[in-house]
């Protein structure tokens, strides 16, 4: 099993309309950090810091989404320098939304 732990997550690409992200994590047993880019596509130059919060969340919703489904085909994390996309890697849209804040995530 591996155990994933989300610590933190910053917006990158300030100069682009589409909101990115990055999702810092831990893997258990290591005090090293890893992370994982996603790439949104709504907007977000307009939206208010709650509203970019939210969108954040469904981002990272999407993001965990893709991961379970990565690692049950190939057994292994996505690589470090692949890009996470909204509109390619997600699968069905999905109201829910996950704080990535001490997020664990299980792998078996």
């Amino acid at each position: 099993m591996l155990r994933l732990t989300f610590t933190s997550a910053k917006q990158v690409n300030y100069d682009q309309n589409g909101m990115s992200m990055i999702y810092f994590y831990k893997v258990s047993g290591s005090e090293e950090e890893h992370s994982f880019h996603v790439v949104g596509v709504t907007n977000c130059s307009y939206m208010t810091p709650q509203e970019k919060y939210i969108y954040a969340q469904y981002l990272f919703t999407g993001a965990i989404a893709y991961i379970k489904q990565y690692w049950n085909k190939h057994k292994q994390l996505p690589e470090a320098d692949e890009e996470i996309r909204e509109n390619s890697n997600f699968g069905t849209k999905t109201n829910k939304r996950i704080a990535w804040n001490r997020y664990h995530l299980n792998l078996f």
